[in-house]
């Protein structure tokens, strides 16, 4: 089956029913989405795209992003999300639909998306692929930084995307299947908000996405009541900033599902009585899906914890030699599941470094205990090397939120004037914060060569399109090496 056949499919039995909404930008019923996909998909193909074609979108607007990824989605034409980054050297791009200036992929066909692109057509494009012959079809490329920071392509089918959204039904417990009406706090460019997109949709829901400014779309979580919100951790952490800002608004979900990264524990502390009791914390991978998940305050007290082996997934812990270690004795983290795949799109170096005997190796260090809950230590590519020790940049930056008033934080290796390797931090706190205090909170508990040298506050942490905070353009700001 194509993804969008069970969209059309609402389209005719709820036409006026909300499908997509921004606050005070836009709210598109399933009738109107039909017609809109409709229009993008021959406004596509009058420009001599056809089916197979690949076309990377480069959207400031998420409303209008989902829309053009359903549209082009409907025609058979493969939309992968750059979000104004360049694409992997290897990926064959046939256009580009953009909002603004997209200075990459100059070998492609550049085409602006204007007010051209939804004006009615009276011509209808028909579902391309449809029904079984659509399974083993590409649907979707999604980039993803893979183990080493640079992009990689991965392809998915219409098969492969059904098989992933499905699962939903069962690992984040029993709750969200009852619930209709979400917010992405989350790029569509990452592999996970795009499946929630899908899944949303494909069931007569509603997806609300950011709409004019920051009390319109605060307030409309209690206009339209919504129910759930899929985030990141540095969305969630973002997201909270912004309701302290609004102290009058309050927001009730039934359930919160934080994705892409771990969730520190003090970001959880702060979001449950703030947000919503019912927080959930999942880890993935693009190659992969889910692969673990727990309500957060079941696993709050582990350190590095990230959830429960789910169904259809299997994960094991290898040393060096990759022999796989007891439980509880720390290893690099392999990944294997029945929604995966096996090869990244026309990169086979970097495919057989890390998809190797039906195993996937995210990067990840880590170990499993008895019951299948899976630790997490720290990545490789993040693993900060000073004096001679080496610490994941993670648990350092999970001491730095553990001290009141640092809301987020990130650090890096930086050079200093007389050659040594220093750790800086850039953190986010709603108050000034003593940075005396903060270097004395750190040293209680890590080796002192950690202990951040300089510490820099900021308003806001870069957010990449997966909703992570986007690490080279922190180390950019400061000229470091994060």
């Amino acid at each position: 089956m194509n993804i969008v056949e069970p969209i059309l499919f609402h389209a005719r039995r709820q036409p006026e029913a909300p499908a997509l909404c921004a606050q005070g930008i836009d709210v598109v019923s399933y009738g109107r989405l039909a017609a809109q996909m409709n229009t993008i998909a021959h406004r596509a193909v009058s420009f001599g795209l056809k089916r197979g074609s690949v076309v990377a979108l480069s959207f400031d607007e998420p409303l209008l992003n989902a829309v053009t990824i359903l549209g082009l989605t409907q025609a058979g034409i493969i939309p992968v999300s750059v979000a104004g980054y360049p694409p992997p050297p290897g990926l064959k791009i046939d256009a580009v639909i953009s909002t603004g200036r997209y200075p990459f992929a100059p070998e492609a066909q550049h085409l602006t998306f204007d007010q051209s692109w939804m004006q009615l057509s009276h011509s209808q494009v028909e579902i391309s692929p449809r029904g079984a012959a659509a399974s083993d079809e590409v649907c979707r490329i999604v980039l993803t930084s893979g183990t080493t920071g640079n992009s990689k392509a991965v392809a998915l089918t219409h098969g492969a995307t059904l098989a992933r959204t499905a699962r939903f039904e069962f690992v984040f417990g029993n709750r969200l299947p009852t619930l209709s009406r979400l917010y992405m706090n989350m790029g569509l460019a990452a592999s996970l908000g795009y499946q929630f997109l899908i899944y949303i949709l494909q069931r007569g829901g509603t997806v609300f996405f950011y709409g004019n400014n920051v009390e319109n779309t605060l307030r409309s979580f209690e206009i339209f009541r919504i129910q759930a919100m899929l985030a990141t951790p540095a969305t969630l952490a973002q997201l909270l900033t912004r309701c302290d800002q609004h102290p009058s608004i309050d927001i009730h979900l039934d359930t919160i599902l934080s994705g892409g990264s771990l969730l520190p524990r003090t970001l959880s502390e702060r979001v449950r009585p703030r947000l919503c009791s019912h927080l959930i914390t999942c880890l993935g991978t693009t190659e992969t899906g889910q692969i673990a998940t727990a309500a957060a305050h079941r696993i709050a007290h582990i350190e590095g914890a990230a959830g429960f082996l789910t169904p259809g997934a299997r994960i094991e812990i290898v040393d060096d030699a990759d022999r796989p270690v007891p439980a509880g004795v720390e290893g690099t983290v392999r990944v294997a599941t029945e929604v995966g795949v096996d090869s990244y799109i026309d990169d086979p170096v970097e495919s057989a470094r890390v998809f190797r005997d039906g195993w996937f190796y995210p990067g990840d260090i880590g170990s499993l205990t008895l019951d299948n809950l899976l630790v997490i230590s720290g990545r490789r590519s993040d693993l900060l090397n000073a004096g001679g020790g080496k610490m994941a940049a993670e648990k350092l930056e999970n001491i730095l939120l553990s001290f009141a008033g640092v809301r987020e934080a990130a650090v890096f290796m930086k050079t200093s004037a007389l050659g040594v390797e220093e750790v800086w931090a850039t953190i986010v706190c709603g108050e000034k914060i003593d940075d005396e205090a903060l270097r004395a909170h750190c040293r209680t508990r890590m080796p002192a060569v950690f202990v951040p040298a300089h510490i820099v506050a900021v308003d806001a942490l870069p957010i990449n399109a997966a909703g992570k905070v986007d690490r080279p353009r922190v180390r950019d700001m400061f000229g470091g090496r994060a």
